[in-house]
């Protein structure tokens, strides 16, 4: 599919459908990075360069890095503003994106764009949606997480349990949400269950009406944690590396629904190791011969729950390792860290 759509927009050929240019973008492959900053860069059909910017954004953590900052930070001075203000909004995305927004400020800008690149400058308060267990209380591992964050962004970030009622921003939180413009709700949720589907969606709602009599704000929803391609790339990479040729086995709550069963299936291809439905009070004939001989068990949780206690506690046979809650593990600890930090 890449090699077909690269000989229908390479180098000199009349691109009849700027789609095709997102599509690209969508194979992620390295190497089409340059062939999109120069369709988005080069004069011509305006929706033909909105599409090779789309194309970029679709694939944006995979380009390399060099090359990509200096066609966007070259696009944010472009004529038209709105191929600016999107080229903006792509570099503030990337790591570490606040020096070159910075030297953004250095150029001749639009003044709409110039106001853009002031209010990215600006990180908003974040919300992060997590489980949290019974009674609202929320594991140390992800108030720690959060605190890191904090300190990172030098913003608030506030814990939503889906187990207790929503956090109140204080005055601080709401003043940073004004200047920045809107507040960003990141559900740390790894399965696409219910809470993500139902929950999240209604959690979204509580925040529009609450921020309505602050000002015009914007909320800004971001996908679900178990659908950011970085974060499958990065399990699957851990989970290879510690599981070491060993039979591995991930553990999920259980879901319902052609949607979940799509992404179970996905998730499996990706970490090249079959998931198993495991309840919370699941026993040991329940994880089958893997629980009994040598292999990987790894609870699919970022904090600890009764699933992963019960399975520390060693209810497992001999020769199976157990992994902590993914947040113990320090290569989840730091992506998670330095991916929410690149919010803008």
């Amino acid at each position: 599919m890449a090699q077909l759509l690269r000989q229908a927009i390479g180098p000199g050929v009349v691109v009849r459908e700027p789609q095709l240019l997102v599509l690209l973008g969508h194979q992620r492959q390295a190497g089409d990075g340059l062939l999109l900053q120069q369709r988005a860069l080069a004069p011509g059909a305006r929706a033909q360069r909105l599409a090779a910017l789309e194309g970029l954004a679709v694939g944006l953590g995979v380009w390399p890095r060099r090359p990509l900052v200096g066609a966007l930070r070259q696009l944010a001075a472009d004529l038209d503003p709105e191929l600016a203000a999107k080229a903006v909004d792509l570099l503030a995305r990337l790591p570490g994106a606040q020096p070159q927004l910075q030297r953004l400020l250095c150029q001749r800008l639009d003044p709409g764009v110039a106001a853009r690149v002031q209010r990215r400058l600006q990180a908003t308060p974040l919300v992060l949606v997590v489980h949290g267990r019974q009674g609202g209380l929320i594991p140390a591992d992800l108030q720690e997480l959060a605190a890191a964050v904090q300190q990172r962004r030098g913003a608030p970030v506030l814990l939503q349990a889906l187990t207790a009622p929503a956090p109140e921003g204080d005055g601080a939180f709401w003043r940073t949400a004004q200047r920045a413009g809107g507040i960003s709700l990141v559900p740390l949720l790894l399965l696409p269950g219910g809470h993500v589907r139902i929950d999240v969606p209604a959690i979204a709602a509580s925040w529009r009406v609450a921020m309505a009599p602050v000002g015009p704000l914007a909320l800004e929803r971001r996908p679900f944690l178990g659908a950011w391609p970085g974060w499958q790339q990065l399990l699957a990479a851990e989970l290879q590396r510690l599981a070491a040729g060993r039979p591995c086995r991930w553990l999920h709550h259980p879901l319902t629904g052609p949607l979940p069963q799509r992404y179970l299936s996905h998730l499996g291809a990706v970490l090249a190791c079959p998931g198993l439905a495991t309840p919370y009070t699941a026993q040991l004939s329940d994880l089958g011969p893997l629980a009994q001989g040598p292999g990987v068990l790894v609870p699919l949780t970022l904090a600890p729950n009764r699933l992963s206690e019960s399975l520390a506690q060693g209810l497992c046979g001999p020769g199976v390792d157990v992994l902590p809650p993914l947040l113990q593990l320090p290569a989840v600890r730091q992506f998670l860290i330095s991916a929410l930090e690149a919010l803008p």
